[in-house]
Formats: C-alpha cells, structure tokens, sequence
C-alpha cells in the first residue's frame, strides 16, 4: 500500500519538475527574441542537465506549496479508494480454498481476481503464485 503511495507520489513529483522546467523554458524562448526566422525541420535545443538544475531554482514557492496540497489531498482520495477495494477481496471460502491450494501444491492464478481478492493473496499465501496473463 504504502510502496503504491511512494510511486505515485514520485511519479508526480518527476512530472512537475517535467512541467515547470518546460515552462521556464518556454517562458525563456518568448522573452528572447530570435537572431533568424525558425528553421520548420529544427530540432528544439534540449537544455543541458545544468540548465534544468539552474531552472529549478527559478520555482515559485507559493505554486509548489499550493500543488503539494494538491497532491497530498488526491494522495487521501486515491488511499480512501484503495482501502474500499481491499474490501472487496477473498471471502472466507476463498481464504480456506486458498489454504487447501497451498497445501497441495497448486499454485494459485490470480489473473482474473478483483484488486482486493489480489492483494489478500499477496498477504496470504506463503508459496508463489502467478499472474498467467
């Protein structure tokens, strides 16, 4: 649960360095004006790893602070809808059938359980399990 929690909150953070270096530099590219006419087949210049570095600094903190909020509120909706579907996982014959599996050697397939009958199986079975497509 809280690896998911990691990832997306990662995954988010990358894409708003992602969108506030590209807007730095747009913003850049319209305060300058150009020396010629904009080639049609020119590649656009891709900033060196200094430059994003440099551009990070020029982040309006009130902006980052207001989107953390944001973050963290769409963080609390998507852990609230996680908790929901862990509800909706094995039943108590599931759990037994999963048990009686094990014990035999048969390895479960979880390809077509719920996200909630998913993760019972991740904290219960004892032995691998595969997801067979």
């Amino acid at each position: 649960m809280f690896k998911k929690i990691k990832t997306i909150m990662i995954g988010v953070a990358a894409s708003a360095v992602i969108l506030a270096c590209s807007s730095i530099a747009m913003a850049d590219q319209a305060t300058t004006t150009p020396t010629a006419a904009p080639s049609v087949t020119a590649a656009p210049k891709t900033p060196s790893f200094k430059e994003l570095l440099d551009s990070l600094g020029k982040i309006d903190i009130n902006n980052a602070l207001a989107n953390e909020a944001k973050i963290k509120e769409e963080l609390q909706k998507e852990e609230a809808k996680f908790q929901k579907t862990l509800q909706k996982g094995l039943k108590e014959f599931g759990f037994i059938a999963l048990g009686e599996m094990e014990h035999l050697g048969i390895i479960a397939d979880v390809s077509h359980l719920s996200e909630g009958g998913f993760w019972d199986v991740v904290h219960t079975c004892k032995k691998p399990f595969v997801a067979s497509h």
